[in-house]
C-alpha cells in the first residue's frame, strides 16, 4: 500500500513537471514583448537567379535573390508588413535563405514615423533552445528520478552562486 501512494506522489510530480515544461515551451513561441528589437514572421518569400560565380577548383555557385514580405509582430510597429531583400548563395556558407514562417530579428530604417527599410540581423532561436532544455530536463529527471531532480536544482542554485560572485 505505501508502494501505490509513493508511486502516485511521483506520478502527481512528473505530470506537474510536464505542464511547467509544456508551459515553458509555450511561453517561449509567444514571449515577443520581452524583446527590445523588432521581431518579425516570414509570411511570403520569392526568389530569383542572378548568376553563377566560378571559384577555384573549377567550383561554381550559384546567387539568388529573395524578395521576403515580413509581419512585425511586437515594438511600435507591430502589424506592420516591409519587404526586405536577401542575398544569398546556394552554399548558404556565409548567408541564409529563409522560408516562410521563420520568425526572424530586423533593424528598422525610419524616417518621420515611416519604416524606410529593414534588414534582417538574424534568425529568433530562443524557442528551440527552450526546447532541448526542456528535453534535457525531462530525461534526466524520468532517469535519474528524484536523485536527477535534485541534481538540477544543484545545478540551478551553483548557477545563481556563480552569478552573484562574479
Amino acid at each position: 500500500m505505501d508502494y501505490i501512494k509513493k508511486n502516485k506522489k511521483f506520478f502527481i510530480f512528473y505530470i506537474l513537471l510536464v505542464i511547467i515544461c509544456i508551459g515553458a515551451i509555450i511561453f517561449a513561441y509567444n514571449d515577443y514583448s520581452l524583446y527590445d528589437e523588432p521581431i518579425g514572421k516570414v509570411t511570403d518569400t520569392n526568389e530569383k537567379y542572378i548568376s553563377t560565380d566560378y571559384i577555384t577548383y573549377g567550383y561554381q555557385e550559384d546567387n539568388y535573390e529573395q524578395t521576403i514580405d515580413v509581419k512585425i509582430l511586437n515594438g511600435e510597429y507591430k502589424g506592420e508588413e516591409v519587404t526586405i531583400e536577401n542575398l544569398y548563395h546556394k552554399s548558404q556558407t556565409f548567408d541564409q535563405k529563409y522560408h516562410k514562417g521563420d520568425e526572424l530579428f530586423i533593424s528598422l530604417n525610419i524616417q518621420d514615423n515611416k519604416i524606410i527599410k529593414a534588414h534582417i540581423e538574424g534568425y529568433k532561436r530562443d524557442k528551440y533552445i527552450v526546447i532541448l532544455i526542456v528535453m534535457l530536463i525531462l530525461t534526466i529527471v524520468f532517469v535519474g528520478h528524484i536523485k536527477g531532480f535534485l541534481s538540477i536544482i544543484s545545478v540551478i542554485i551553483n548557477i545563481i552562486i556563480f552569478n552573484i560572485i562574479v
